[in-house]
């Protein structure tokens, strides 16, 4: 019920959620920083494990279920170690280990966007899903 016209009382406004516009603008975890200010270090922390790390470029067993019980490559067989090669800017050895290793490489650095640039990243998903798909198949027809 509003107070009449000219009263000069103030109008009831229902309670928000926030109590005052500098936590509105996004939801906040118990730390206190919203998930979207996380983003930038976890990126680099994933990016600086890539480059500190070497994995063996012939494993000894692989991790891959699919190979294990077929024999054959799946989709993103060797795409954990044409990440890392990828990281210490080594193209040619990445695509060697996986031919769609640079797509991947966006689709993961994408989940660290925020704004407009994420927006227009997260298109890449469907079509880079897609070729993964492809070249899985061809990858079991020509084995």
């Amino acid at each position: 019920m509003e107070p009449p016209k000219g009263t000069g009382l103030p109008v009831p406004r229902r309670p928000t959620q926030f109590a005052n516009a500098e936590n509105a603008s996004a939801p906040r975890g118990q730390s206190g920083l919203s998930p979207s200010a996380l983003r930038a270090p976890l990126a680099a922390a994933l990016f600086s494990a890539l480059i500190l790390i070497t994995p063996p470029a012939d494993p000894h067993f692989r991790l891959c279920g699919f190979h294990w019980l077929t024999g054959h490559p799946c989709a993103l067989c060797g795409m954990t170690r044409a990440m890392f090669a990828l990281a210490k800017g080594h193209v040619v050895e990445a695509v060697r280990f996986n031919a769609l290793a640079p797509l991947g490489f966006a689709m993961v650095f994408s989940l660290f966007l925020t704004g407009r640039a994420a927006a227009i990243a997260y298109r890449l998903w469907p079509a880079g899903l897609a070729a993964f798909g492809i070249y899985g198949i061809c990858r079991l027809v020509l084995a």
